[in-house]
């Protein structure tokens, strides 16, 4: 009747909680939901290696895809590519077919694999990869909401930014992504292998521009309209991931409540990486629960610009608008990538405190139960290669203003380059060779050792009363010698041939070798391309399939 239809309209009207829909792909008719997802998927590294690629392209006629995070109970290493994937994935959604369905039916052939429930060396590759996802929230909620103003998903092929690039047609990095604008994703694919070291061996395509490695901090700067291959290898830790020269990227700080978008953070950290004098990042914020979102009355965004204003005086400044659905007070955490110590900063004209340690976060930072109207607090510090101002009880309808000076030195970003990786990497072939070596060739552990410590020796530097650019720059000077010596003397450290592979190849992964056609073509796995045909691999049901080649065809088309 009409009066049970109105009745209807108005609880419709009247229910104002936000719905989500979760749908299995049924045509191209059902782009219209928000996300579509693979359902069961084979437990292989072909399976692996094709989702990569689907959900990718899949992209191109649907806001969203997901794909099952899985893993065989027997190969670990397996299920953690595929939880690295999932962590920089549109959806993060663990699920495996178990015991439920299929061929698993009533059978203990098949199991289902829980992130938590493996060994614990894979127990904590698999955290990081999930904390590394949980950091990056703001980054993705911000893009979720661009994808409902303007169609663009959040995942996007290489060609979406660089269509007149041919290499992102190649089926060989069919996997790699754009997450956003200005942040490259290339989750690894490929197993680990002895002739690589105990390393994985995956070609990665660079567009033009300057990009950094999140990982490692080693710049690349790519001229060639062409772009570049990086022929490198990756231990089971790492997440290939690159980050556009002068980007910021904003993060969840360490004493924010994970929670969901429903949670509005206490604290966000800015994090700046070098290369441009000015930039500017955003975070879409709104109550997480409802359908408000649909007025822009009724959600917030937070704008961080920074500017240099000559190569040791930066600004920076942090705005709100609609500040009044916010929390009343914020902390904001700037971390200037690759700087030199700062030599003073204030917030709001008020003086920073110089800290010779990071400081130790209390979880209500930021929060009213801290703060009240006396204004903020400002401290600075330096870490391991970054310049670091921290700012509690920011007025988040006020903002804040951030002057920051630098000491004079004789170092630029660039000497900086893959100190991050070099400390990392010689942790992790040092501990390797740890395990049972013996007390000789100091020469290659020394060398390991001072890469290990880099982040430390830098920090004492700066903690010093009076700044000693001459041992700063020694310091920075002495990574390169050291990853040298390493790579080149690792080999007669006493150890199974297998430890001093990996530790060889660690050291040399950051040296990576570049392709392609600005660079002649002289890496022999940079195969000619291959027929589009063979984007297509019979590792799934033809129901899928007959869907990918509909994807295909309709990017062909465009």
């Amino acid at each position: 009747s009409a009066a049970a239809a109105a009745a209807a309209a108005a609880a419709k009207a009247a229910d104002t909680q936000r719905d989500y829909i979760l749908a299995r792909f049924g045509g191209l008719g059902t782009h219209r939901y928000p996300l579509g997802f693979s359902g069961d998927v084979r437990h292989s590294w072909a399976s692996l290696k094709f989702q990569a690629w689907f959900s990718v392209s899949a992209s191109n006629v649907f806001y969203q895809w997901s794909n099952d995070v899985i893993g065989s109970g027997d190969d670990h290493e397996l299920h953690t590519r595929w939880v690295q994937l999932g962590a920089f994935s549109a959806l993060f959604r663990t699920h495996d077919a178990g015991a439920s369905a299929g061929g698993c039916a009533d059978s203990n052939s098949c199991s289902a694999v829980n992130v938590w429930n493996t060994p614990n060396y894979y127990y904590e590759l698999n955290r990081k990869a999930i904390v590394q996802r949980e950091q990056l929230l703001p980054y993705y909620y911000t893009l979720v909401r661009e994808l409902y103003d303007t169609g663009v998903a959040p995942l996007r092929p290489v060609y979406v930014h660089h269509p007149s690039l041919d290499l992102a047609y190649d089926a060989r990095f069919r996997g790699q992504y754009f997450l956003g604008a200005n942040v490259l994703v290339a989750p690894v694919v490929e197993k680990v292998r002895s002739e690589s070291g105990g390393l994985a061996s995956q070609p990665i395509l660079l567009p033009p521009g300057a990009w950094y490695n999140r990982g490692t901090m080693c710049l690349h700067n790519v001229t060639s309209a062409d772009g570049v291959v990086l022929g490198s290898a990756y231990d089971l830790s790492e997440t290939p991931m690159f980050v556009r020269a002068g980007s910021v990227l904003p993060l969840l700080g360490a004493s924010s409540d994970i929670g969901g978008a429903a949670h509005a953070p206490s604290e966000y950290v800015f994090d700046v990486y070098p290369g441009q004098r000015q930039g500017q990042a955003a975070i879409y914020e709104d109550d997480g629960v409802t359908r408000a979102y649909e007025s822009h009355s009724a959600t917030a965004t937070t704008t961080f610009k920074y500017a240099y204003a000559s190569a040791t005086a930066l600004s920076v400044n942090v705005s709100s608008v609609n500040a009044h659905l916010l929390p009343k007070h914020r902390s904001y955490v700037i971390r200037l990538r690759h700087a030199v110590p700062l030599r003073a900063a204030t917030a709001n004209g008020v003086a920073a405190t110089r800290l010779l340690l990071s400081p130790i976060v209390a979880s209500t930072a930021g929060g009213g139960a801290r703060c009240d109207d006396g204004g903020v607090r400002a401290f600075y510090w330096y870490s391991g290669g970054a310049a670091m101002v921290r700012v509690d009880c920011v007025a988040v309808a006020s903002g804040v203003r951030v002057s920051a000076t630098f000491q004079p030195a004789s170092v630029t970003a660039a000497d900086f380059d893959c100190i991050d990786g070099a400390a990392e990497h010689a942790r992790l072939g040092k501990e390797r060779l740890d395990e049972v070596r013996v007390n000789t060739n100091e020469v290659a552990m020394r060398a390991l050792a001072r890469l290990v410590l880099i982040g430390d020796r830098l920090d004492a530097i700066a903690a010093q009363q009076s700044f000693d650019n001459a041992a700063f720059a020694a310091a920075l000077s002495s990574v390169k010698t050291d990853v040298a010596t390493a790579k080149n003397t690792v080999g007669s450290v006493p150890a199974r041939d297998d430890r001093r592979a990996y530790a060889a190849a660690l050291m040399a992964s950051l040296q990576p070798s570049l392709c392609g056609a600005a660079n002649g073509d002289d890496c022999a796995w940079h195969a000619p391309l291959r027929a589009s045909a063979d984007v297509f691999e019979s590792i799934t049901s033809p129901y899928v399939l007959a869907v990918a080649a509909v994807v295909a065809t309709v990017v062909a088309a465009v």
